[in-house]
């Protein structure tokens, strides 16, 4: 037996790895890098997204990754995170950017969505949209709107 003397008023709980709840949220970019697909033939640029702890103190330390699969033999994939990147920039209030880092810190309305888990993978979180965060128009590249009637109290609407 090991004797502890351990108090567990000082310890925070482990938080919630739940995919959050679909719905806008105020999401800061916190970092950006390049990535080698898995098939090795390709490239992406991940970015980094957690929800900003003066709106949403509640989930702080949450993370979304989301991944523009900008430099692929496959020319869909291309577009389609071209369409992606050019609508967070647009949110970010910026027309052009010459490196991802000049999007750190900033904070955008994010339309979170839930990717079904497969392959033996759990669900997780991917965004599907942006706007700039005083609530303009989205800048999403498909536009699609599963509404937000379901969304939690700290979801952006």
């Amino acid at each position: 037996m090991v004797n502890i003397d351990f108090d567990l008023d000082g310890v925070a709980g482990t938080p919630s790895y739940e995919p959050l709840p679909a719905g806008w949220y105020a999401m800061r970019i916190v970092t950006s890098e390049q990535k080698m697909t898995k098939a090795g033939d390709g490239k992406y640029l991940q970015v980094e997204f957690e929800p900003d702890e003066n709106t949403h103190p509640q989930i702080r330390g949450r993370k979304i990754w989301q991944r523009y699969n900008l430099w692929n033999a496959n020319t869909t994939a291309v577009e389609i995170a071209q369409r992606d990147l050019k609508a967070l920039v647009q949110a970010c209030g910026k027309s052009a950017i010459t490196d991802s880092e000049e999007l750190h810190g900033i904070v955008v309305s994010a339309k979170v969505v839930i990717r079904p888990g497969n392959a033996g993978y759990e669900p997780t979180n991917e965004i599907k949209g942006y706007r700039a965060i005083d609530g303009g128009a989205p800048a999403t590249p498909a536009a699609k709107s599963s509404g937000g009637a379901g969304s939690p109290p700290w979801a952006r609407k």
